[in-house]
């Protein structure tokens, strides 16, 4: 009869802790990279569509919850015409990786727009 392995608890618990530490530097490299295609995307808005303003919202202004599934969250206000979110979308997706959630508040709800508005940061103001 073959003789039993004990498990070790100890060393499953390191394993583990290894693990998810590996994951979570990987998964924080991911937030910076996205951060930094969020400013290039800013910066884009800015010089070629001119909105109001501009804000951050999701994962992004946490980056320890970022997961691979996370993608870029920007609100934009001050866009009359709706082709110009479209073209701006369009813009947008081509210049990161990462799925890109371009959100024109004067064009949702009201409350969903008073969320973002108060939950999210405000990172751009055009001077009228």
């Amino acid at each position: 009869m073959a003789k039993a392995e004990t498990f070790n608890l100890e060393a499953a618990r390191q394993a583990f802790a290894q693990r998810h530490a590996r994951q979570r530097t990987r998964l924080l490299a991911l937030a910076g990279q996205a951060q930094e295609d969020f400013c290039r995307i800013i910066d884009m808005l800015i010089h070629n569509y001119h909105p109001r303003r501009i804000y951050q919202w999701g994962s992004l202004l946490h980056p320890e919850r970022f997961q691979d599934i996370s993608d870029i969250d920007i609100a934009v206000e001050g866009w009359e015409d709706p082709m110009i979110g479209l073209q701006a979308l369009d813009t947008a997706c081509q210049m990161t990786g990462f799925p890109v959630d371009l959100v024109e508040l004067d064009r949702i709800h009201p409350a969903h727009a008073d969320t973002i508005r108060k939950e999210g940061k405000l990172v751009y103001e055009r001077d009228t």
